[in-house]
């Protein structure tokens, strides 16, 4: 929290705001409370709304950093932010496998944080992931992706069938980390679209 009350003093301060951001957003991933002040929230977007319309120019700091606040942004604009750093990631063919992996798990996040938010704008932001040529090399972003599926069909449907496939398989695999994981992220979704 440090440096959220360094950052409120700050006129606009990159670094501090960003750490703070990041701060929130795992408190809000794990307590489901919102503690970022609207002020920086507006700051956030104005920085974020920089990269994409300066030539929408994705640098790996800024990847980086909007893979860290996915739960501190509107689902207006999650979505949007996200279409860009599709678009980016298509159009300039990355190459650094760390870089194309930080940049799918972004959008994945994205996917999961709208899941929460906006269920139409996540469905329809996993559609266009679809089109992204995602090769063996990113079997654990494929994965994710499954994950993903599995939720939206959840949360449309109350039908939690392929989340107990997908956690047989995991088993079978052995990927006990990521079982666990996806079951707690599970548990946030269904206490949201619990019926």
């Amino acid at each position: 929290m440090k440096y959220l009350k360094q950052s409120q003093n700050e006129p606009l301060n990159k670094d501090l705001l960003l750490k703070a951001a990041m701060a929130c957003n795992f408190y809000e991933d794990l307590t489901g409370k919102d503690i970022f002040p609207s002020l920086a929230s507006e700051k956030l977007v104005m920085y974020f709304s920089n990269v994409v319309n300066n030539d929408n120019c994705w640098y790996y700091e800024n990847i980086f950093y909007f893979n860290s606040v996915t739960q501190l942004l509107s689902p207006t604009h999650l979505y949007g932010f996200s279409l860009k750093l599709l678009e980016y990631v298509k159009k300039e063919k990355i190459d650094s496998k760390i870089w194309y992996d930080l940049s799918l798990n972004a959008l994945l996040n994205v996917v999961f944080s709208l899941i929460k938010k906006d269920l139409q704008k996540a469905e329809n932001l996993l559609e266009k992931l679809d089109t992204l040529e995602i090769m063996d090399l990113y079997a654990e972003e494929t994965i994710r992706e499954k994950f993903m599926n599995s939720l939206i069909c959840y949360a449309k449907n109350n039908d939690s069938t392929e989340m107990i496939n997908l956690f047989k398989y995991l088993d079978f695999l052995g990927l006990k980390k990521m079982k666990s994981d996806f079951q707690v992220a599970f548990t946030q979704i269904a206490e949201i679209y619990d019926r």
